[in-house]
């Protein structure tokens, strides 16, 4: 600003501490004496009042607190609510001490799952801006277009800069093309080994009742099917983690949190044969939620094969770059699950990530497309003949089946209030599903059972699951003739009918569920099945999955919601003389929406598998009222939601709890004071003491003098640091100052210390005689101008600016640039329980507080 604007900005801030703010009531007039909530003068928030003479600066908080009563003082001050002192405590006593009860018994009970947060910023400090310039001083030398020891850096070669951001576009193509291609060969070949094994099964015990009986068919089916079960528990029980159908597991993954062994490749293997195994046992669980963590494996993985000598790639081993190609792999996953490359898009905007960009959405699309064209590749090599692209949707006929039909699934604009009460009926019987799976959860972890019991209950479920498949066909026996079908005579089975006629009970029960058996719900005329036949099956596939969807096993629950949902649209379409193949499609959406609560995604998934674009509408209706039907009758989230809960998986949703936004809560409230703040230069001893006694990933450097901060360093750069001793000097020597660059590390140094001490803990590293007493600088190092934010902000803001910028932790300062909190993940879930009466709090009779984690 010029002098003269100067002039008149002091002039306008005199104006405003003298009238506007006075008359508002803010400030006191002039003459009047000022009655604040702190007894002694505010030295912490602007300076309004004295811009000439600020105030000295305090005494920093590190570690200790010098002046606990005038420190107790500013905590209880708010800036933003100036006004008498009985109103301000009544305004804001009840919140503060209920809140600190909240965070004193929730840290207490802490958490039963082990996590850490992935930090999403860019990184800032001094050694990677100088590892750039080199960079390109590198690249500029090998060019000639100057000399190696020019002076470089007082040019801007916008051609060479050009170059090299192409050279980086054209890697990450190369690698998101490769995590699509991956992704399909992955797929197809789970798909393929578990249709083939169930085909196998089915086909043996069929062969074998047709020449020894019923019986002898029976004993066949259940030994092969416990034998299969077996096979898909002992990859469980050797990595828990992998049980379910992992997307859960996903979405927390993509919203930050980063769970021990979720994605490692063991994982994933074991995910894989579980999931393989789980489907040939005829248990009611599909391939989709396990191909979906599938892709997130990929993703995440895929940075391990970038190599180490090309350095303008370093940015791509990142942890901001792991969270986005583990994104981009749960995109593929979904594209590979229901051959549809924009609904895996759609599922990783909707229910996925914190953090969304132009940039992340081409990423996932190329990766998508990149997963359906390698698919379409494989289908047409694995076929003889050339391959209708109309047939190569996941519940579309085949193309020799398509000439039987003369007119596909219609509607007219009449039904629409029909497809809204098929929603509704969809959200019940989610809500049914949501809160008896949760009782079931929370039953299986009271109970404490062992790897052996747990094992017992896989056997003992698929006994039941086979005996149900296999003896309900012959009791409620239906039997149609095979002339009216219109689809391939192979999929219809006998099972005791004439020659000439199938058992429709068998048909859709002893037929892999998502291959066969809903695509004749969605295409077969209205004479194919009887409302009995579509009841009974779908009432035994639903609760039985209620009853798996929990047990150590892989298996996913989107296929036989699905199929569920089918029976009972295409019952109801029956039974009201309309089109039952429009009725089993909506739905197969109703059911699965009420569960799952997607919509955007969902509708995608549903329209493209059966290649009908037409009933995008129709789909759009019921997934919305099965939702809002689902959260109001059931109180609760969708089933991947509860899972996070169960497990108390800190997942921060888009928008803050309802208690945040409509209470007095500052981030002073939640925030964590044991922490501790690291000096900079730091005796060597020192810092050991403290990473062995301190778990924190993320540190606040601070100045020695008044305790400002300078910036953060990350754990696993400390521990890399104290392993070179070449950086330790002593202060008593000459020429050892702060600032010195000798000894410093080059960026390419600190990241090969970084690996080297990767499983080395502050107990590992031994300081040899007089190491203790040197010091270590850490300017070099640290994290330039870390995100912060100030100790009277509200939480609201807080919590925004956490989960948008995918931060680990929030600094906290006071009104003189000090650290005197950490705001982390933990400290907003917890404002989840805002709103509890303070007795209830202090009582914990909460059922959260109660939950332990499941495997």
């Amino acid at each position: 600003r010029s002098i003269g604007e100067e002039q008149q900005f002091h002039f306008v801030l005199k104006m405003v501490n003298s009238t506007s703010l006075a008359k508002g009531g803010l400030l006191p007039r002039v003459g009047e004496e000022s009655t604040t909530l702190d007894p002694e003068p505010t030295q912490y928030g602007s300076f309004i009042n004295n811009t000439e003479n600020p105030p000295a600066p305090r005494p920093t908080f590190i570690n200790n607190v010098e002046n606990p009563r005038a420190f107790a003082s500013w905590l209880r001050k708010d800036s933003s609510v100036i006004m008498s002192r009985p109103k301000a405590d009544k305004y804001l006593e009840q919140t503060d001490e209920a809140i600190a009860t909240i965070v004193k018994n929730r840290r207490k009970h802490g958490h039963t799952v082990s996590y850490s947060s992935v930090n999403r910023v860019v990184e800032d400090t001094a050694v990677w801006h100088r590892r750039r310039h080199d960079n390109i001083a590198e690249r500029a030398a090998q060019s000639r277009r100057f000399k190696k020891d020019g002076p470089y850096a007082k040019v801007y070669d916008a051609d060479l800069v050009g170059t090299i951001e192409m050279e980086k576009r054209i890697a990450d193509f190369v690698i998101l093309t490769a995590i699509g291609i991956a992704m399909a060969f992955v797929g197809s070949l789970v798909s393929s080994t578990a249709d083939d094994l169930l085909d196998r099964k089915i086909g043996y015990a069929l062969r074998t009742m047709d020449g020894a009986g019923a019986r002898a068919g029976f004993i066949v089916y259940v030994a092969v099917s416990v034998m299969y079960a077996v096979g898909a528990f002992l990859p469980v029980a050797f990595r828990p983690i992998s049980a379910g159908s992992g997307i859960g597991e996903a979405k927390a993954m993509l919203n930050g949190i980063v769970i021990p062994k979720c994605a490692s490749p063991v994982t994933g293997l074991c995910k894989a044969i579980g999931v393989i195994f789980s489907v040939a046992a005829s248990l009611p669980v599909g391939l989709e939620g396990p191909m979906i963590h599938l892709g997130l494996v990929i993703g995440d993985n895929i940075n391990i094969l970038i190599p180490q000598k090309y350095s303008f790639l370093e940015h791509l081993r990142s942890d901001r770059s792991r969270i986005e190609f583990a994104a981009v792999g749960t995109a593929a996953g979904v594209a590979a699950a229901f051959r549809s490359p924009i609904a895996g898009v759609l599922f990783v905007m909707e229910e996925g990530c914190s953090y969304w960009s132009n940039k992340l959405s081409w990423r996932c699309f190329v990766s998508a497309c990149a997963t359906i064209i390698t698919l379409y590749i494989i289908i047409q090599i694995g076929t003889p003949s050339n391959v209708n692209v109309t047939s190569l949707s996941l519940f579309a006929p085949s193309e020799s089946d398509q000439s039987q039909f003369s007119f596909f699934p219609a509607f007219q604009v009449v039904e629409y209030p029909y497809f809204v009460l098929v929603g509704v009926a969809g959200g019940l019987l989610g809500a049914f599903f949501c809160v008896t799976n949760r009782r079931l959860a929370i039953l299986r972890r009271d109970l404490k059972i062992g790897l052996l019991l747990k094992a017992l209950e896989v056997i003992l479920v698929t006994t039941v699951m086979s005996c149900l498949t296999w003896f309900l066909p012959l009791v409620l026996k239906t039997c149609s003739s095979m002339e009216a079908v219109k689809m391939n005579n192979d999929y219809f089975r006998e099972f005791g009918c004439p020659e000439g006629q199938y058992n429709e009970l068998a048909t859709l029960l002893l037929n892999p569920l998502g291959g066969v058996g809903i695509n004749l719900l969605f295409h077969e005329n209205n004479d194919a099945f009887s409302i009995q036949t579509c009841v009974v099956a779908g009432l035994t596939i639903f609760f039985m999955l209620l009853i798996v969807f929990g047990t150590s096993i892989s298996g996913g629950i989107f296929i036989p919601l699905l199929f569920s949902g089918a029976c009972f649209g295409r019952a109801a379409g029956v039974a009201a003389g309309l089109d039952a193949r429009t009725y089993a499609i909506v739905g197969s959406a109703a059911c699965l929406g009420g569960v799952a609560r997607v919509l955007i995604s969902l509708t995608a998934i549903v329209s493209h598998t059966t290649s009908l674009s037409y009933f995008v509408t129709p789909i759009m209706v019921v997934t919305l009222a099965s939702r809002i039907v689902g959260n109001l009758v059931s109180g609760r989230p969708g089933i991947y939601d509860i899972i996070l809960q169960l497990r108390e998986i800190p997942f921060l949703e888009e928008e803050p709890p309802d208690g945040a936004k409509h209470t007095n809560l500052r981030a002073r409230n939640i925030m964590r004071t044991d922490f501790v703040a690291i000096p900079s230069p730091v005796k060597v001893g020192q810092l050991l003491s403290i990473l062995k006694s301190c778990d924190d990933v993320d540190f606040p450097v601070v100045a020695h003098q008044g305790g400002r901060l300078v910036g953060s360093i990350e754990r696993p750069e400390l521990i890399a640091l104290l392993t070179r001793r070449e950086i330790f000097y002593n202060p008593d020597l000459e020429g050892k100052a702060e600032g010195d660059g000798e000894d410093t590390l080059t960026y390419t140094e600190l990241d090969a210390a970084r690996r080297e001490a990767r499983d080395v803990g502050p107990e590992g590293i031994k300081l040899e005689a007089g190491d203790a007493e040197k010091m270590l600088r850490l300017s070099t190092y640290v994290q330039i101008a870390p995100h912060t934010f100030e100790g009277h902000g509200s939480v609201e803001r807080a919590y925004e600016k956490f989960r948008t910028l995918g931060l680990r932790s929030l600094l906290v300062l006071d009104g003189a640039s000090r650290p005197i909190g950490v705001i982390s993940r933990h400290e907003l879930h917890l404002l989840e329980e805002v709103g509890m009466a303070e007795e209830v709090v202090k009582t914990r009779r909460r059922e959260s507080c109660r939950y332990t984690a499941i495997s």
